[in-house]
């Protein structure tokens, strides 16, 4: 065993593995080590028999889940993404000084926003920024037009 490679590997997955506790970090990588230690007697023609082939089904298996996956949530991603566009239109009403001032489209604008799949005020502070930038964007080449 490559034991320089095997204790930073060993780090990284003890890291990792103790994310949401970080004082079970060090029983966890000396564990590792252990076990890394011990499976490095085995034998690298008996490990590769074993090792390969399982780690093959896995990533396959891993595959059709994420396929699998994204199939069933289409039509989940289309309603959200048509919701996102509305969103994006009632913000700009909104956010428009040449519109005049609707409770109804501020409204319809919250429930939208609750009902996103996404965190209401995280969603409303890029649908804003997106608004703002394309505004600039967009006086800026009407302001260019306008010295032509």
């Amino acid at each position: 065993m490559i034991f320089s490679t095997a204790i930073g590997m060993f780090y990284a997955l003890g890291k990792r593995v103790t994310a949401g506790r970080p004082q079970w970090y060090v029983p966890v990588f000396l564990a590792l080590c252990a076990a890394g230690y011990g499976v490095s007697f085995v034998g690298f023609d008996t490990l590769m028999a074993y090792v390969y082939p399982v780690h093959g089904y896995v990533g396959l298996a891993m595959v059709a889940l994420l396929v699998g996956w994204r199939i069933a949530c289409r039509a989940r991603f289309r309603r959200e993404s048509v919701r996102r566009e509305r969103l994006h239109d009632l913000q700009e009403q909104c956010d428009d000084p040449a519109v005049p001032e609707n409770p109804q489209t501020r409204a319809e604008l919250e429930e939208a926003l609750d009902e996103s799949e996404a965190d209401s005020d995280r969603l409303r502070r890029v649908m804003t920024d997106e608004i703002s930038v394309s505004a600039v964007r967009a006086g800026t080449r009407s302001a260019g037009r306008e010295s032509d």
